[in-house]
């Protein structure tokens, strides 16, 4: 019998071998065969979005990283936890990279309504304020990722990351 996630670790294997539509074929077999109560489907999934988005399927890599957001939530994960919070992230991430910014906010609306959100999902929440125009929210969302940071060097990558929101709102 096939297993989901052995078929899934060879997926990433083919893609990061640059074999993406190899890859992409291979996760949607695992999906296929997937069993939740067995496989790691947040994972799968996850992983599946990631080769999406580098093969440019942006859409379908979004609907991945959401996948895996609810399948780490049946597993029993909060709507905080740091595996929920990087999915909530990569969605998002697309979405501004799609411009929908009212979306990629909607995309992470729960994880801010909680405690101890991670500094990249405060930065998605500063890039799309921004480009809704709302400056003075942005500012306060770029300094919140960088105060929340775990270190000076992830400080130092966020101010740089967010120097154009700080300088707009300053």
């Amino acid at each position: 019998m096939e297993s989901a996630s052995l078929i899934a670790r060879e997926a990433w294997k083919l893609a990061e071998a640059g074999s993406v539509d190899e890859a992409i074929a291979r996760y949607q077999r695992a999906l296929e065969i997937a069993d939740d109560a067995i496989d790691d489907l947040w994972h799968i999934h996850g992983e599946f979005g990631a080769v999406l988005a580098k093969a440019q399927q942006f859409e379908r890599a979004i609907e991945q990283h959401r996948a895996s957001a609810r399948a780490a939530l049946r597993k029993g994960e909060l709507a905080n936890s740091t595996g929920v919070q990087v999915e909530r992230y990569f969605a998002a991430s697309l979405l501004l990279h799609l411009g929908k910014p009212t979306e990629a906010l909607a995309e992470i609306s729960t994880v801010l309504s909680g405690g101890d959100v991670q500094p990249f999902v405060r930065s998605v929440e500063a890039e799309a304020l921004y480009l809704l125009g709302q400056r003075d929210r942005a500012s306060i969302a770029a300094r919140k990722a960088i105060d929340s940071a775990r270190n000076e060097e992830q400080r130092e990558r966020l101010r740089e990351q967010l120097k154009r929101i700080l300088a707009d709102g300053a």
